[in-house]
């Protein structure tokens, strides 16, 4: 046996540290301790400063004067707030979520971001099996999904067009319910995510959730207002008394960039048909023809021709005169909605 391959003496690795070694180890100990509460004070001021700047951005998002304006403001606004590169908010339709804005900070140009650009328009993906919407949906808490590629609950599609490295999600919940999602991801920054990027998205999520709940409350309620008012014009015009409109508030919160409509409680005998009678409760919101199109995935020029026939049945000329008229007849119990279309 060669000099060098001698085999060290027994207990040479069983020894006792030295005095010196010991020593060392308590200074590196000491040092550490009085290190973790500096780590703590700096990790909590990290997390107090994202907290206040999610705060800002809300407030700015609050100022929104519909909900299609806050929901597109909301994308870039999350990026600046918390340092993500791409955020894409859907909403829930059903028992389906359907991307309905993405964004992307820096990487705008990235052809990754033009094919899932594509992907996600007009697309509507199942709530169903083991799908990690599914179960944001059913647990209102957000996830951390560090590798995507091999994260069986990740809809593929969306995985081979993003080539995102990791990403957090989380649902936006107002007091009906789920109404959709916040993705977020640090796509080419080469920044790997971490349970705090998973706790901002959280808490800006419920934030927007509860600015968006509040500005579609009270558009619905001055729509209401407004649509009261005219009909107590018109019906001390006639020297008549002013019903009750058959107007009820939905029974979930709808989403689009118009905001909810109410709802028209369907009575036999209505000259409308039942899209007709959707048409105009969204017409009442103040919704254009291109958000009512998108609410009710049909053609703008199909919700032109609705609009026309609207106005024609119900002998009128303009939107907001149709809107008062079938409140009125309503009131009196002289108009639904068919179930012809």
């Amino acid at each position: 046996m060669r000099e060098h391959d001698d085999p060290v003496p027994r207990g040479v690795l069983a020894r006792e540290p030295s005095r010196t070694t010991a020593t060392t180890y308590d200074a590196i100990a000491a040092a550490i301790r009085r290190l973790e509460p500096a780590s703590r004070a700096r990790a909590l001021s990290r997390r107090t400063t994202a907290l206040r700047r999610i705060r800002d951005a809300v407030d700015v998002l609050s100022e929104a004067s519909t909900p299609g304006a806050m929901i597109r403001a909301a994308a870039p606004a999350l990026c600046d707030a918390c340092g993500f590169e791409r955020v894409m908010i859907s909403d829930v339709r059903g028992s389906r979520w359907a991307p309905h804005v993405m964004y992307a900070r820096t990487s705008e140009g990235h052809i990754a971001n033009a094919a899932f650009d594509r992907l996600v328009t007009g697309s509507e993906i199942p709530l169903r099996g083991q799908t990690l919407e599914l179960g944001l949906f059913r647990r209102r808490e957000p996830a951390l999904i560090a590798d995507p590629r091999a994260d069986e609950r990740i809809f593929r599609p969306l995985v081979t067009v993003a080539r995102s490295d990791g990403f957090v999600a989380a649902p936006l919940v107002t007091s009906t319910g789920v109404i959709g999602f916040v993705h977020a991801d640090a796509f080419g920054s080469g920044r790997e995510l971490t349970a705090n990027d998973r706790e901002n998205v959280r808490a800006f999520a419920d934030a927007l959730s509860l600015e968006f709940e509040r500005l579609v409350l009270s558009l619905r309620l001055r729509t209401q207002h407004e649509l009261a008012r005219e009909a107590f014009r018109h019906a001390s015009a006639a020297g008549g008394t002013p019903g009750v409109g058959r107007f009820r508030a939905p029974d979930r919160l709808h989403r689009t960039t118009a905001g909810p409509a109410p709802v028209a409680v369907a009575t036999p005998g209505s000259p409308l048909s039942a899209r007709e009678v959707e048409v105009l409760t969204w017409i009442a919101t103040g919704a254009t023809n291109g958000e009512i199109a998108e609410r009710l995935v049909i053609a703008e020029g199909t919700v032109k021709s609705h609009v026309k026939r609207i106005m024609r049945k119900l002998g009128t000329t303009t939107r907001s005169a149709a809107v008062s008229r079938y409140y009125l007849l309503s009131a009196a119990g002289r108009v639904g909605g068919r179930d012809a279309s």
